[in-house]
């Protein structure tokens, strides 16, 4: 009976370990694929910087038709959530190991932060309605 139940305990653990392991991470070309689902012609720009962005990791540049935003892939949803970021954008906060930086900023167009798993997406952009349309088309992946 003991042994019974130290496999069956056993096997749970296993399986919450794997579940745990099998996060899918979206790419750029994720939400590139999404955004042309949606009717928009959009294209990436740029390898990844070489720099980290303003969120600790390197952005990407996508188009849609003449405007441009960044697209920024965390290594897990875990450390996208890291990314504390105030309702209006002008405030963000990163946290890698011990360290932490606050940088105040200034867009040219109110800010759409979308994040998505593993992703965070900054649509600032002038023409409001393309901003919501990229921010819905992005939402809605699966």
């Amino acid at each position: 009976m003991k042994r019974r139940l130290a496999l069956l305990l056993t096997v749970v653990v296993l399986l919450a370990a794997c579940s745990r392991q099998t996060e899918t991470l979206y790419t750029t070309e994720d939400v590139v694929a999404a955004l042309k689902a949606a009717q928009l012609d959009a294209a990436v720009l740029n390898a990844a910087s070489s720099e980290d962005g303003i969120f600790g990791v390197p952005g990407r540049a996508i188009s849609v038709g003449e405007h441009t935003f960044e697209v920024y892939e965390f290594s897990s949803a875990g450390a996208q959530e890291q990314i504390k970021i105030s309702p209006d954008g002008s405030t963000i906060e990163t946290r890698k190991w011990f360290s932490r930086r606050v940088a105040a900023v200034s867009w040219i167009a109110p800010p759409k932060m979308v994040r998505k798993r593993n992703l965070i997406v900054a649509v600032v952009i002038p023409d409001t309605n393309l901003a919501t349309r990229i921010a819905d088309a992005i939402s809605a992946m699966p």
